[in-house]
């Protein structure tokens, strides 16, 4: 192959392999955050058993991605509903505590316990596993908690019928 000819070959294989880099399909884009079904489905996971078949969905309150309404039909220790929402990150769990008592009288909890204030599982009482709130709105009683492990904010209530706060709060430490 003459000079020429090598050249001319050279050139033809740059010329293709530029108009390719331009034209061929880029990498996959930069994921984006996971569709609400995932999270929605991923709220699940993290309801209580005896709660878990009467939850239904709600219009996520921001900064919340997901949430969930529990109506108790079948469990008589526990709350007459419930709440739970998932926060898109850890920080957005201050505030999405805060904002589910804010009608609410914060009290304290049952057995002195501090409220808000750290609470952990009696698994790994060294570890602080989020944020207890212990409330009462008119003749409701109200347990709201997050769950730092898994960026969750869940709000237990009794209606007028009960539970008292000392029996929503026996509940919570068993389902928490």
């Amino acid at each position: 192959m003459s000079k020429r000819a090598a050249i001319g070959a050279a050139l033809v294989v740059a010329v293709v392999a530029i108009a390719a880099s331009w034209l061929w399909p880029r990498g996959l884009a930069p994921s984006a955050p996971p569709p609400a079904a995932d999270d929605a489905a991923q709220l699940r996971t993290l309801v209580p058993a005896g709660l878990s078949a009467s939850c239904q969905p709600e219009v996520a309150a921001s900064p919340a991605v997901s949430q969930l309404k529990c109506i108790n039909e079948h469990d008589p220790s526990g709350p007459a509903s419930a709440r739970f929402m998932l926060a898109k990150d850890a920080d957005d769990l201050p505030e999405l505590l805060r904002r589910s008592v804010e009608d609410a009288q914060i009290v304290v909890c049952p057995n002195n316990m501090q409220s808000p204030g750290p609470w952990r599982r009696n698994a790994a009482p060294s570890e602080i596993a989020g944020t207890l709130i212990c409330a009462v709105h008119g003749n409701r009683s109200l347990i709201a908690w997050s769950t730092a492990a898994h960026n969750l904010v869940s709000v237990a209530e009794g209606d007028a019928q009960g539970p008292s706060l000392t029996q929503l709060y026996t509940w919570w430490t068993v389902n928490s």
